[in-house]
């Protein structure tokens, strides 16, 4: 899936942990090297008055750091620090999801009431968002394992062979009101992606 955002993230990226490690581990091994020369007196100044004890423990710490496989512990950049960002994104993701849903509420109690007016009716539309919701709950729930972007729902029936999720190409703007809803009725929940973008999931 594209837009899984399920997967493990390391804390750093591979690369740098990698050329991390091995300059820290080359600086400890060097220091070793001279501390243990300096034993068998091949070397005149003394470790510490070189300050080499606390060059060794500050190699030797980002040592572990670079070589902690920090993804494993549910550890990434965004979640490192006082704050974690990747929640406080998604919490924001959430609210504006629900602020938009509450709007799109009242705007279409005001449009049931003009087409009530106007005497007609306004079955057809209550049909339509009842249908879309339907759909949307039993895509999300039998994909719970990942989360999904509205565009992906969007193209899912052309790329998957699953006409029964048409309706999400046909009308993507009752789409993305569905999901704002269940997401305000809590039956779905947000993620951030990594460009930042709003992707949703089933709420277990």
């Amino acid at each position: 899936m594209d837009d899984n955002e399920e997967q493990v993230e390391e804390l750093l990226p591979t690369t740098v942990k990698w050329i991390g490690f091995s300059i820290s581990a080359v600086i400890s091994l060097a220091i070793l090297i001279y501390i243990i020369g300096y034993a068998f007196q091949c070397f005149e100044r003394a470790p510490k008055d070189m300050g080499l004890s606390n060059l060794l423990l500050f190699s030797l710490a980002c040592s572990v750091f670079f070589g902690i496989p920090w993804g494993k512990l549910g550890l990434s950049l965004k979640k490192f620090g006082p704050i974690e960002f990747e929640r406080v994104l998604e919490g924001q993701s959430q609210e504006h999801a629900s602020d938009l849903s509450a709007i799109e509420d009242k705007l279409a109690e005001l449009e049931s009431k003009i087409i009530s007016t106007n005497g007609v009716s306004n079955g057809s539309l209550n049909t339509d968002q009842d249908d879309m919701t339907k759909k949307v709950l039993k895509f999300m729930e039998r994909y719970r394992r990942w989360s999904f972007s509205p565009k992906k729902m969007e193209t899912w029936s052309d790329k998957n062979n699953e006409s029964e999720y048409i309706i999400f190409k046909e009308k993507p703007e009752l789409l993305r009101r569905t999901l704002r809803k269940l997401v305000a009725k809590g039956d779905l929940d947000t993620r951030v992606s990594k460009k930042g973008n709003t992707l949703y999931v089933f709420n277990n």
